[in-house]
């Protein structure tokens, strides 16, 4: 028996492709893509029959491994599927039909939920009763960046470090607001933050071309792919994005950017409010420069347990992820009738 895989944004491709890569060639079946994502399937996938999606339901009755709530509602509509899904993140909860926390929606149609941590997964066994096979496999897009000794031990000049900044997509009338962004509340900052920093510019992709074009026209370089910021970057700006915490596995730190509309009431997981120790916080644009200036005298030393502390409870099998989901599905497979 074979899989297939099935993609409609590059950055579910970027969680999917690793395990794919590490099934043997006699486990793959099809990878469908739209025709937009193509040349990128092309490039991250190894051997195996990439097929365009075109709309509808994708062709075959292989078991199906997705990467988005949006990419199993169109997946579920063949009855003869086994469907396995990945989480494209660090795996927020937010209580909606998206999130594996949730009690409600189409989650109930999977067979198989492979999970980034411990800590989503004992949220997905209560959300569903356990009623749902789960496995952990750890974040197989982050396995190339293994985690580094703490604190930092690469070269960094902290005469002009290189600072990237990005924000999460929505805004604070999302639904709950805190699963929106907080690029409002600093948009007006940043011409200020690129005359005194090098910076470079980041976002997540359902936002990217707003959030483009403010940081270009402040003179700030744009870099669409998030690996390059990984590896360029010394410290990481960011509201409430899976890559705030993707780049803590660098060893480098990070910088909150907390907004009004958060609440602090309201506890919905990692970012908000069990996880958010892993860098200083800020609450207003004014703050934000004494913050950056903090966190380079104090480069190797902030918030550094706490950083540790993450990396070890969100990133199990670091670096050896994708081999881990390829054993999994294997054994999976092995198991069908």
């Amino acid at each position: 028996m074979k899989l297939d895989f099935f993609a409609r944004r590059p950055h579910y491709l970027d969680h999917l492709a690793p395990i794919w890569n590490a099934l043997p060639p006699s486990r793959r079946g099809s990878f469908h893509v739209i025709r937009e994502l193509e040349p990128y399937a092309r490039q991250e996938l190894q051997d195996g029959c990439i097929e365009l999606y075109e709309g509808g339901i994708p062709p075959g009755d292989n078991p199906i491994v997705t990467a988005a709530y949006g990419d199993l509602n169109k997946v579920i509509r063949n009855p003869n599927r086994k469907i396995i899904t990945v989480e494209h993140g660090v795996t927020q909860g937010f209580g909606g039909a998206a999130y594996p926390n949730a009690e409600i929606g189409n989650r109930a149609r999977v067979d198989l939920a492979l999970l980034p941590n411990e800590y989503v997964a004992d949220r997905f066994r209560a959300a569903r009763s356990g009623s749902t096979p789960c496995e952990v496999i750890g974040t197989p897009k982050m396995d190339p960046f293994l985690p580094f000794l703490f604190p930092v031990t690469r070269p960094v000049n902290l005469d002009a470090p290189v600072i990237a900044i990005a924000f999460h997509w929505g805004n604070k009338r999302s639904q709950p607001p805190e699963s929106g962004s907080a690029f409002e509340h600093y948009r007006a900052t940043i011409p200020q933050l690129a005359k005194r920093y090098h910076l470079i510019g980041h976002s997540h992709p359902l936002a990217s071309d707003d959030h483009r074009q403010t940081m270009t026209h402040a003179g700030i370089e744009w870099v669409s792919d998030f690996r390059e910021i990984l590896n360029r970057a010394d410290m990481y700006l960011n509201d409430l994005s899976s890559t705030m915490y993707e780049f803590l596995v660098t060893g480098k730190p990070v910088v909150i950017l907390n907004a009004p509309w958060f609440r602090r009431s309201v506890r919905w997981g990692i970012r908000f409010w069990d996880y958010s120790d892993v860098g200083p916080m800020v609450e207003s644009p004014e703050q934000l420069f004494d913050v950056i200036d903090e966190t380079i005298r104090e480069y190797r030393s902030i918030c550094v347990d706490e950083r540790r502390r993450a990396v070890a409870d969100l990133y199990p099998y670091a670096g050896q992820s994708a081999q881990r989901a390829a054993e999994v599905l294997e054994r999976y497979l092995d198991e069908q009738p």
